[in-house]
C-alpha cells in the first residue's frame, strides 16, 4: 500500500479451521430457514437462492428483521482492522474459539423475493447494520489518519499498535480507553496460561492497558509540526518556520496551551534560528528528548482535582463551538452542533450530528446514531464532572497519568471494568447512547449471556467485561478517549505550580485566641537543576551531590 494505515499495510491475513461437530455448536445449522425451489419458479430469471456474509462480529442482525444472535461488545470484543487473525476451533483452546475471534461467517437460504440481497441493478452494498439502503450504513469510518499535527497522544487512537498480532483480545482504540477484556482477569494484564508460552513469547495482553502504561507520563505530543494549508492539504509551513515563529511570538502551536519557558519567548529572529538548530536540527539527533524542558503549560489540570466546578469547566471546553469539520461525500466540509458541547472520535467528526440525517453515511432514520458526533447539554457535562469527582475520590490520588487513564488491576468488578472517565460515562443519568444501545431500534443488540451454549470454551476470565452492546465503540458512541483527546494536553498528575497556605494563632491560659497569622506562597519548580553543573535538558540521573539531595530548583512566584 502507498498509503498509512491502522493496520500498517493492506493486507489482511485469516485463517479459520473448524470441523463439522465444532461448527455445528457455533453456527447451529437450526439458524437456517431451507427454501426449495422448482425448476419452474428457477426459469428464464435470475433469481438468488442464498446469500454469504462476512464482517466483523460487531455488524448486527444476520438478515432483515433478525436478532443477533453471536454478539459481541462491539470494539472491545471485535476489530475490524485486525491485521491477522488465526483461529482454530478444533485445538480446543481458549484464544481460538470463534467467541473471541473478530470476524463472523453467515450462511443465508433465500425465498423467493427476498431482499436480503442487495438491489442487483447497481450492485450496493451495505453494512454494519443492514443489507439494504433501509437499513444499513453505506459508508462507516472506525480510524482517521490525522490531517493535522497533533496534540495530544489520544490522537492516535485511531493507530493499531497490535500490528500483525493474531491473537486475542482483538480491541479498537487502544490508546486513551480503559475498558477491561473478558480473556484477562480483573486483576491483571496477562491471562493465567499464556499463548505461547512463556512471558518473551506471550502475544495476549490487556492491549489498551499495556499502551497507555507506556506511553502517558513518558510521552507527549509537542504539535512542533510541518502545518498544511488546509486539513489535509499541501505544506504552508515546514517545521522550521513553526519553531521559530512560535518562538518569536508570531504565532501559536496546534497545543495552544504550550508556552515557551521564560528564556525562550518572544526572541529576535536570530536567537530563533539558534534555538531552532538546537531543538529541530540538533547535530546530535536528541531535539525530541530535548523539547519538553523548553515548555511551560498555560492551564494545566491536576486529574487529583475533586472540584467540581474545576472539572465541568474543563470538559465544557468546546461549548458554543460554532463550527464542526466533516468528512462529507467529496471532502472535508463542516457543520454545527445542535447543543453546547460537542464530542467527536476524530479531530475532523464522520459524520452528520447524531440523532439528525446522515448526508453520507446512510439512508435511514437512525444512521448518525451510529456514526455521527455527540453532543452533552450542560446538564450532561455537569452530571459527567460530578461522576469523575466520585470516581477520582473513590481510586486516587493517582501518582501517574496512565494510572488516572487505566482501569484498576483489582478484585473491585466495578474498578477493574473500566478507568475513571469511562466509569463517568457509563454512570451517565442521561444515557447519550439511550437509542443506539435500545436493541428495538435494531442498531445494535446485547451481548450473549454468559451461560449461552456457544461460549462453552470461551473462557472467559472477567465475564463481565463482555456485557454490553454490540453497538459500543462504534463512532456514535462517546468513549472516553473521545472525551480525553482534546483535554489530554493539559493534563497532569503532579502541579509544577502550586500553593502552600500555613496558619498559627496564639492562644492564652484559658485557650482565648491572642493573635492570628497566616500566609500562603506560590511556588514554581523550574527546569534548572539547584546547581547548575547539570544540564537543565538532561534525562539521565544528576551527577552534582547538592542535585541528588535537592533536585530542581522552585521559585516564589509570589508570597
Amino acid at each position: 500500500s502507498e498509503h498509512p494505515s491502522a493496520i500498517g499495510d493492506e493486507f489482511h491475513n485469516i485463517t479459520s479451521l473448524a470441523s463439522e461437530s465444532e461448527g455445528d455448536m457455533y453456527w447451529p445449522p437450526d439458524d437456517l430457514d431451507e427454501v426449495g425451489y422448482s425448476v419452474g419458479e428457477l426459469e428464464g430469471q435470475w433469481i438468488p437462492i442464498f446469500s454469504a456474509s462476512f464482517g466483523p462480529r460487531m455488524t448486527i442482525g444476520t438478515g432483515p428483521g433478525t436478532e443477533q444472535n453471536r454478539p459481541t461488545k462491539g470494539t472491545v470484543q471485535s476489530n475490524p482492522l485486525a491485521g491477522m487473525v488465526l483461529s482454530d476451533p478444533a485445538s480446543g483452546i481458549a484464544k481460538d474459539h470463534p467467541a473471541n475471534n473478530t470476524f463472523d461467517f453467515a450462511y443465508h437460504s433465500l425465498s423467493i423475493g427476498s431482499t436480503t440481497t442487495p438491489n442487483l441493478s447497481d450492485s450496493n452494498g451495505f453494512i454494519g447494520t443492514g443489507y439494504q439502503s433501509g437499513n444499513g450504513l453505506k459508508r462507516l469510518i472506525m480510524a482517521e489518519i490525522p490531517l493535522r499535527p497533533m496534540a495530544s497522544l489520544v490522537e492516535l487512537q485511531g493507530w493499531n499498535p497490535r500490528g500483525q498480532n493474531p491473537y486475542p483480545p482483538f480491541q479498537m482504540n487502544l490508546i486513551g480507553n480503559s475498558d477491561a477484556t473478558p480473556l484477562i482477569p480483573n486483576d491483571d494484564i496477562v491471562p493465567p496460561t499464556l499463548h505461547p508460552s512463556g512471558v518473551d513469547y506471550n502475544l495476549q495482553h490487556d492491549d489498551a492497558y499495556c499502551a497507555n502504561h507506556l506511553l502517558f507520563d513518558d510521552w507527549f505530543v509537542s504539535s512542533i509540526a510541518p502545518q498544511p494549508t488546509v486539513l489535509g492539504g499541501d505544506i504552508d509551513k515546514d517545521i522550521d518556520t513553526v519553531y521559530k515563529e512560535y518562538l518569536m511570538g508570531v504565532s501559536e502551536l496546534t497545543n495552544r496551551a504550550y508556552r515557551p519557558i521564560g528564556e525562550d519567548q518572544k526572541l529576535s529572529s536570530s536567537d530563533a534560528d539558534d534555538r531552532a538548530d538546537e531543538i529541530i536540527n540538533s547535530p546530535d539527533g536528541d531535539g525530541w528528548l530535548k523539547v519538553a524542558s523548553r515548555f511551560e503549560v498555560d492551564g494545566m489540570f491536576n486529574v487529583n482535582s475533586t472540584s467540581i466546578d474545576a472539572w465541568k469547566a474543563v470538559l465544557g471546553h468546546a461549548k458554543n463551538r460554532e463550527v464542526i469539520a466533516r468528512y462529507g461525500e467529496n471532502g472535508i466540509d463542516s457543520t454545527a452542533a445542535t447543543t453546547g458541547h460537542p464530542v467527536s472520535r476524530g479531530a475532523v467528526a464522520f459524520d452528520a450530528e447524531a440523532g439528525t440525517q446522515s448526508v453520507v453515511a446512510g439512508h435511514f432514520e437512525d444512521a448518525t446514531e451510529y456514526t455521527g458526533f455527540r453532543s452533552l447539554d450542560d446538564d450532561q457535562i455537569e452530571d459527567l464532572a460530578k461522576k469523575i469527582v466520585d470516581q477520582v475520590r473513590l481510586r486516587g490520588p493517582f501518582l501517574s497519568l496512565s494510572e488516572f487513564v487505566n482501569r484498576q488491576l483489582s478484585s473491585e468488578d466495578d474498578r477493574a471494568l473500566a478507568g475513571v472517565v469511562q466509569t463517568a460515562i457509563n454512570n451517565l443519568t442521561a444515557d447519550p447512547m439511550a437509542k443506539l444501545r435500545d436493541p428495538g431500534n435494531m442498531l445494535s443488540d446485547t451481548t450473549m449471556p454468559a451461560a449461552d451454549p456457544k461460549l462453552v470454551g470461551a473462557d472467559y476470565q472477567f465475564a463481565e467485561a463482555a456485557e454490553g452492546s454490540s453497538a459500543y465503540g462504534a463512532p456514535g458512541w462517546i468513549r472516553q478517549a473521545d472525551i480525553l483527546r482534546p483535554i489530554a494536553p493539559i493534563m497532569s498528575a503532579r502541579d509544577d505550580t502550586f500553593t502552600i497556605r500555613a496558619y498559627g494563632e496564639t492562644l492564652d491560659p484559658s485557650g482565648k485566641v491572642l493573635a492570628k497569622a497566616w500566609c500562603e506562597a506560590v511556588v514554581q519548580r523550574t527546569r534548572n537543576f539547584s546547581e547548575t553543573s547539570d544540564p537543565a535538558d538532561s534525562i539521565d540521573s544528576p551527577l552534582s551531590p547538592t542535585n541528588i539531595e535537592f533536585g530542581r530548583k522552585y521559585k516564589f512566584v509570589s508570597f
